[in-house]
């Protein structure tokens, strides 16, 4: 856990000059708390079930991080694998986790054009496809409300 501590904060080191650098090797501050010294929101990494069922990730996450986005967990191809059937399962054991550690939940894209659910390409209309994308949007943010301190938005300029 030491060596995963150490290039986590590896980035630091190099801009820290040599009498703050001492000062942090001795401090028993997650570097969430010095991020948040420093007047920012969070520091923040991603996960998802597997990772947090890792006990040695688990403990450097709990230890180091005050933000969670989910790796896959809440993307469309892990949520809704069939049409209106949905599954917050992952979704749910990260935001769960999140709250026993006193952590913030950002949310990833609600729609992300790489891991559609297979059965979103065979939409023939764009009336019907804007039924199914409000459908399970509206699904998604309603199961996390309250939980999620933000969605990630992307845009793609043409």
């Amino acid at each position: 856990m030491k060596s995963a501590l150490l290039l986590l904060l590896a980035p630091f080191a190099l801009a820290a000059p040599a009498a703050e650098l001492d000062e942090r090797q001795t401090t028993t501050k997650s570097v969430d708390a010095l991020i948040k010294a420093k007047g920012k929101l969070y520091f923040g990494t991603c996960a998802d079930a597997g990772t947090l069922g890792r006990a040695a990730n688990a403990d450097v996450i709990k230890a180091n991080f005050g933000q969670l986005t989910p790796e896959n967990s809440m993307k469309w191809d892990a949520t809704e694998k069939a049409n209106n059937t949905f599954s917050f399962g992952g979704g749910d054991t990260l935001v769960k986790f999140a709250q026993a550690n006193n952590m913030t939940v950002r949310g990833h894209t609600l729609v992300w054009h790489s891991q559609l659910a297979g059965w979103v390409n065979n939409v023939n209309s764009k009336e019907a496809l804007t039924k199914v994308i409000q459908n399970h949007v509206t699904n998604l943010v309603t199961q996390w409300k309250g939980k999620i301190r933000a969605w990630v938005r992307i845009r793609h300029v043409p």
